[in-house]
């Protein structure tokens, strides 16, 4: 493998490497920052692990916000969400709907379970 490709495969990594490596870095990270000195080996391994995580996002940014760009410009679904706003209003009015039923429901069963008037009267409201 020549440098050039080594290069960018390093600076351009796929996008499935970096949403798997940007919580184990940040992860690696927060343990190092709690138990490890700021001058030690695992420390600055983390660190360093970090910063490339952090510069491999920033590098791929633009290329990113470019496909979704393209994206939203070219599929017909994206196209009718833009444009109509009543298919909008319809969706989040659902979404909220089930969402508050569902809210219910866990208040219902938290009631039930436990026997208290309060989550029963949490459910009915």
């Amino acid at each position: 493998m020549d440098r050039k490709k080594l290069l960018e495969a390093l600076l351009f990594p796929h996008i499935a490497f970096l949403c798997i490596l940007t919580p184990a870095a940040a992860s690696f990270l927060i343990h190092s920052m709690l138990t490890f000195e700021t001058n030690s080996l695992t420390a600055v391994i983390s660190y360093v692990l970090a910063f490339y995580t952090l510069t491999a996002w920033c590098i791929k940014a633009p290329r990113l916000f470019r496909k979704i760009k393209a994206f939203k410009k070219e599929n017909r679904y994206m196209l009718l969400w833009q444009e109509d706003a009543r298919l909008r209003a319809n969706v989040s009015l659902y979404i909220a709907l089930i969402w508050n039923t569902s809210y219910a429901l866990l208040q219902l069963g938290m009631g039930l379970w436990h026997k208290t008037f309060w989550f029963c009267s949490l459910s009915a409201y």
